[in-house]
């Protein structure tokens, strides 16, 4: 499985930036010039050969006028590549879907347009209307091919859509062969970067020690460099036996069905990032407002050049992003290494939100990160070898899980007449471990026939438990 191991260079120079970035201009002009002439349905017939493609390029002095090491020419025009046989195999698949649903053609007929789109210099002269010979298998059919042919080309440009282009100048590749690294005195890593001058590298010191010897992508931000290092791990053996349900809150990110809280007062690390850019948005509407209705247009302009930047509010809420996202990954990983389960029973919060609260409760459930929760949650399920099953989290805060009783939550409580003040995330955590199992209530089953079932269910627990007649 790939993972993406991210390092740092805070300590670049002025000149070593400048670089970097003329650098990544040219690395990117170079591939918009390859996906203006490849990126349309002609470039399909050369998605097989881009090797040979490229050498003739470079015999040809194509490359020349871009001005970059005859290696960045190749890492780019590999790139470019990479992102049209990427979009390529999109629009295939989209297009295998579209003849898959329509109930036009017959099944001979979507034989060979499937037939087709694997051979792809054949399909290739098909959305081209060339001649060819009909394959083999197809011989003895009697196709309409001029129609299908049209069929395929109409699919295809639809799902292909425009030639692709890149905008942003802040990322190239670089392979093995354009860095090196090395360790100083003091133990610390350096990475030297090819530049646009043969036999000159660029140095720069990293925040990690970790070396990835593969293919790396930089990332120029503003005033510092990200360097992604695509890295393979192994996904571990898990011989355990248990089976855990898993609450997702605001306040602690998850609680088990063990009655373990894992990353408790995570609502206080939202709370301060969502107050404070709250506060900086406001400040800056205020600003912003002044220099649009300013009759003074240089104290316009000044407003703009010196308070209304986004070099820095953009590094800094990049700052608190990572905080946050560091919160939650240690919180998983303390998870996974303590409880070891074998089977994670989840719920689905794929909803939007469409809360009835003041603003600033709506502003702070818009802060909670539950997307990037689940992508990590899945994510270390398959590192752990750990099946994650979904369930449907219809009521699962509003009924108890000891005597099925409809209750109330409030915060991190929940009420029952019957067993009393529970723990709300635990008391979720045992509803949702028994859908697991509840051949009643599945994935797809609606919250209102959910609703039903459940009150259906109180309702009989509380006859069984009331006194009868006999004995009063």
């Amino acid at each position: 499985m790939k993972k993406t191991i991210k390092n740092y260079c805070f300590t670049a120079t002025q000149e070593n930036l400048s670089e970097l970035h003329e650098l990544a201009i040219r690395y990117v002009r170079l591939k918009n010039e390859v996906f203006r002439f490849y990126g349309s349905l002609e470039g399909l017939k050369y998605v097989n050969y881009t090797r040979d493609l490229r050498n003739n390029w470079s015999r040809l002095g194509l490359f020349k006028r871009f001005n970059l090491l005859s290696k960045y020419s190749q890492c780019a025009f590999d790139d470019a590549f990479a992102n049209i046989r990427s979009n390529w195999s999109n629009s295939i698949i989209m297009t295998k879907k579209n003849i898959n649903k329509n109930h036009r053609f017959t099944k001979d007929e979507k034989h060979y347009m499937f037939y087709l789109l694997k051979a792809k210099d054949l399909l290739y002269k098909a959305i081209t209307f060339q001649d060819f010979d009909k394959p083999d298998p197809f011989k003895d059919m009697v196709l309409d091919q001029d129609r299908l042919h049209k069929y395929l080309k109409s699919r295809l440009r639809k799902h292909l859509g425009s030639k692709p282009h890149q905008y942003s100048n802040r990322s190239f590749r670089i392979d093995k062969d354009l860095y090196r690294y090395y360790t100083d005195e003091k133990d610390r890593l350096w990475i030297n970067i090819s530049g646009l001058t043969s036999g000159k590298r660029i140095r720069l010191l990293l925040t990690s020690k970790i070396k990835i010897n593969t293919t790396l992508i930089v990332v120029l931000k503003d005033n510092y460099i990200k360097i992604h290092s695509p890295s393979t791990i192994e996904i571990n053996n898990n011989d355990n036996i248990e089976t855990i349900s898993i609450d997702k809150g605001f306040k602690t990110v998850i609680t088990s069905s063990n009655n373990n809280k894992y990353g408790e007062n995570f609502n206080d690390l939202l709370k301060m990032e969502s107050d404070r850019l709250n506060d900086k948005n406001k400040k800056r509407n205020k600003l912003r407002f002044l220099s649009k209705n300013s009759k003074d247009f240089i104290k316009s302009i000044n407003i703009k050049t010196h308070n209304l930047g986004h070099k820095k509010y953009n590094h800094q809420k990049e700052i608190q992003d990572n905080k946050i996202k560091e919160f939650v990954n240690q919180s998983l990983n303390k998870f996974f290494n303590q409880e070891k389960p074998k089977i994670l029973i989840t719920e689905d919060l794929t909803w939007q939100s469409k809360f009835r609260y003041n603003k600033r409760s709506n502003r702070l459930m818009s802060s909670w990160v539950k997307g990037y929760l689940q992508d990590r949650i899945d994510f270390k399920c398959i590192v752990n070898g750990v099946h994650q099953v979904v369930v449907n989290p219809a009521y699962s805060s509003r009924f108890c899980h000891l005597c099925g009783r409809l209750g109330s939550r409030t915060g991190d409580k929940f009420y029952c007449t019957q067993c009393g003040v529970l723990d709300a995330d635990y008391n979720a955590t045992r509803n949702l471990l028994s859908r697991h199992t509840d051949k009643e209530i599945t994935f797809y089953t609606s919250y209102k026939k959910v609703k039903e079932i459940l009150l259906s269910r109180s309702s009989k627990q509380t006859d069984e438990t009331a006194p009868s007649n006999d004995r009063l």
